[in-house]
């Protein structure tokens, strides 16, 4: 879990914690900047919830690149967050839209990690 604001930080390793949790790492920095370190390890699963103001092609060069930098294992399942009024997101090359989930002002969409992906 990748967040930036301090008390959002402490209630993710709080929750952790309260759940017993393993296997999950509360990384406190922002995205853009711990997407641009080689990753600790591999992931299976990756939630971003970015501002909505952050342009969706951006985004895209981001997970690109966290591609790039072995944030996500083989198949790893990514969920992004964006507003509903969004056009569909365009997922970088390799990474396979599965489908997306409407929930009122946000739209969940979903992809898999391809092998093609890198």
């Amino acid at each position: 879990l990748v967040e930036s604001d301090a008390k959002a930080v402490r209630v993710l390793r709080d929750n952790v914690a309260a759940l017993g949790l393993t296997g999950v790492e509360v990384i406190p920095r922002s995205v853009t900047a711990a997407l641009a370190a080689a990753a600790p390890e591999p992931f299976d699963l990756v939630f971003a919830d970015p501002p909505y103001a952050l342009p969706a092609a951006e985004l895209a060069a981001l997970l690109a690149g966290a591609g790039e930098r072995g944030w996500f294992a083989p198949e790893t399942v990514v969920v992004v967050e964006r507003a509903t009024r969004d056009p569909a997101f365009p997922w970088p090359p390799g990474m396979v839209a599965d489908r997306d989930r409407r929930y009122g002002e946000a739209t969940l969409w979903y992809a898999r990690v391809g092998p093609d992906f890198r």
